[in-house]
């Protein structure tokens, strides 16, 4: 059997992107340079897909508007700064949207204090536009899209809950139980601004920053904590409803992923942290532990869904921001129910609160960021180094079978497609993975969605488009398909699928 191992670290700023280890001399002396994502969002604009990422900001606290900037995945290199003017996008609630924008609602004000805001990133032109404020100010707000029937006409918008607010008045920290709906493009809110008129209803559990919010295949949006009681909200009918009860309480700064369909995995959290691992079925409707737990406690950790439907959870520490941090990846297969320890890095650079993961096309995996305690310290006394993670399925003897070509657009229900390859090999599995965007240990559009094999002839392969919207939100995706060999299903190099609506 293959093993897992490491690239880098490599160092991020204006003037070196694959330096090597350690950084230069004159690297160091650039440290007000250097680049930490503290948010990451995987965005692609019809050509290339690039990393979205900006950190705290330029000010002494790291409280002023921070600069955002291009990576081009493929090159690994800068490809371009996308400044704006709007407010401070740290602590925003960010998510993927079907016309391949990013949306980021709320932002920094002052620790606890979130801005008012509705800012969108367009890939395509590289280029940020503010939409009407909303309700309140949200700092850690999750944002997640949900398509709407309205009189008739579908309509897509973005559902944005929790967070907090100074409230009005005083400087108490308040949680914003109320959630808002932004429509586009008309960029209207419900609740409007200013007015109680249709307010959406309360959420009384919501306590903990960044609630996971996930599209069901019923169209429902579920909240799988991270409070001790998960529930849906039907936005048609306007309200909280149903409920389930996690395996054990409240666990601030767990990580989760839908690794199915209607399928929710959620792992650790809490301080001191645990290794509780518990699954959640919509089908069923009810939380069921796995056969085993992490083999480490951790809580700031990352998970990310992987090419062949498990999931890497990276990074993460046991106690408050920054004491005892994790070093030792693991992976949880959802088929065994139960986890792997993988190798550590060579360089033991603590990935806790800060830190960003994301899954790059060739089924590596990126992680960087996160407050960190180095002789490599810059902004906010953060870590300019990430790393690569190549799990064992890229490290076999194995030639992985490739795509040669693939629709560029697939619509929803419009049955099968065909895919040719570059090699005979038998393909086993076939999958989209919707492009992530992540802060804080979680990434609310992040999805894997299976798809049906429906024949293979040489280098001719047949599969089948997912047939609901719920089940495959329309947006970006990597479609991956994969050979058995080693003990490992060895993925392609994914190729970009944007999924319409049916």
């Amino acid at each position: 059997m293959a093993t897992a191992s490491w690239e880098g670290p490599f160092f991020w700023n204006d003037n070196s992107v694959t330096p090597g280890d350690p950084p230069s001399s004159g690297d160091l002396a650039n440290l007000d340079k250097c680049y930490i994502p503290v948010h990451m969002s995987h965005v692609y604009d019809g050509t290339k897909p690039y990393l979205l990422v900006w950190q705290y900001g330029s000010g002494s606290e790291g409280h002023q508007t921070p600069e955002a900037r291009l990576w081009d995945i493929n090159a690994r290199t800068w490809d371009s700064n996308v400044p704006f003017s709007y407010a401070n996008l740290f602590c925003t609630g960010t998510c993927q949207l079907n016309d391949g924008s990013l949306a980021c609602a709320g932002g920094h004000i002052d620790n606890g204090y979130g801005a008012d805001e509705m800012i969108i990133f367009n890939p395509v032109a590289k280029t940020w536009t503010r939409k009407a404020v909303g309700r309140r100010g949200r700092w850690y707000p999750t944002a997640i899209e949900v398509r709407v029937n309205e009189g008739g006409t579908w309509k897509y918008k973005v559902f944005v809950h929790a967070g907090t607010v100074v409230a009005t008045g005083d400087m108490d920290v308040d949680n914003v139980r109320i959630p808002q709906l932004n429509t586009f493009p008309s960029n209207s809110w419900t609740p409007p601004r200013d007015t109680e008129t249709g307010v959406l209803d309360e959420d009384p559990n919501v306590r903990h920053y960044y609630p996971h919010l996930y599209i069901m295949p019923d169209g429902r949006i579920f909240k799988a904590g991270t409070e001790y009681q998960t529930q849906y909200y039907d936005i048609a009918d306007n309200a909280w409803e149903g409920s389930a009860t996690f395996l054990t309480s409240d666990t601030d700064y767990a990580s989760g992923a839908m690794y199915e369909p209607g399928k929710i995995m959620r792992c650790g959290g809490r301080s001191p942290a645990i290794a509780t691992t518990g699954r959640f079925d919509h089908s069923t409707g009810v939380w069921n532990s796995t056969t085993s737990s992490m083999a480490e406690t951790r809580r700031l950790h990352n998970c990310v869904i992987l090419p062949d439907g498990r999931v890497l959870a990276i990074g993460g520490n046991r106690i408050d921001l920054y004491e005892e941090p994790r070093f030792t990846p693991e992976i949880w297969d959802p088929a065994t129910n139960s986890w792997s320890s993988q190798p550590q890095p060579g360089r033991l650079i603590p990935r806790w609160y800060h830190a960003t993961a994301q899954l790059l096309p060739d089924g590596k995996v990126i992680v960087a960021g996160g407050d960190s305690d180095t002789e490599f310290n810059a902004k906010g006394n953060q870590t300019p180094l990430y790393q690569i993670f190549k799990p064992a399925y890229l490290n076999t003897t194995a030639i992985p079978n490739q795509i040669a070509t693939a629709p560029s657009t697939l619509q929803v229900g419009s049955g099968n497609f065909n895919v040719l390859l570059t090699r005979t090999s038998p393909i086993t599995k076939a999958c989209l993975i919707r492009l992530g965007s992540t802060t804080h240990g979680f990434d609310a559009s992040q999805r894997y969605v299976p798809l049906s094999i429906v024949s293979q002839t040489l280098t001719a392969l047949v599969l089948t488009a997912p047939s609901d919207q719920y089940v495959a939100p329309p947006g970006n995706y990597m479609l991956f398909v994969m050979i058995d060999e080693d003990g490992e299903k060895v993925p392609s190099t994914a190729k970009y699928v944007k999924v319409t609506p049916s």
